[in-house]
């Protein structure tokens, strides 16, 4: 598995601060909520639960690389899986509590071979 951290300079997030410094959130569990599903089309027409690209160790290693590089409170997320034929984009972001969003956009797109 393969992680692309995206984020913009810092200074350029709303406030001007990063409100969680180096440490990675948490996602808030609800009581009595379950946990969003969410299904994302994939480039061949296929639906793909979220949760089958993004398990919790998965997840986890994503929200430490963005805490590393410093990409709170908003990034851009790649996730390329060598067993699938597509990546997951989806844009990370902490919600005003500070605990994770959930994903308002995500996307599965055509892995290319370049070079």
């Amino acid at each position: 598995m393969t992680l692309v951290l995206v984020r913009r300079p810092r200074g350029s997030e709303i406030g001007g601060a990063d409100p969680v410094g180096r440490r990675a959130p948490r996602a808030r569990v609800v009581p009595g909520r379950p946990p969003r599903r969410k299904t994302l089309r994939a480039p061949d027409g296929t639906d793909v639960a979220l949760g089958t690209l993004l398990d919790a160790g998965r997840t986890e290693t994503c929200l430490r690389t963005i805490a590393e590089g410093d990409g709170w409170p908003a990034s851009w997320l790649i996730v390329s899986d060598s067993t699938k034929p597509y990546d997951l984009v989806m844009r990370v972001a902490l919600a005003a509590d500070g605990s994770i969003a959930d994903p308002d956009t995500a996307f599965l797109a055509s892995r290319r071979d370049v070079g």
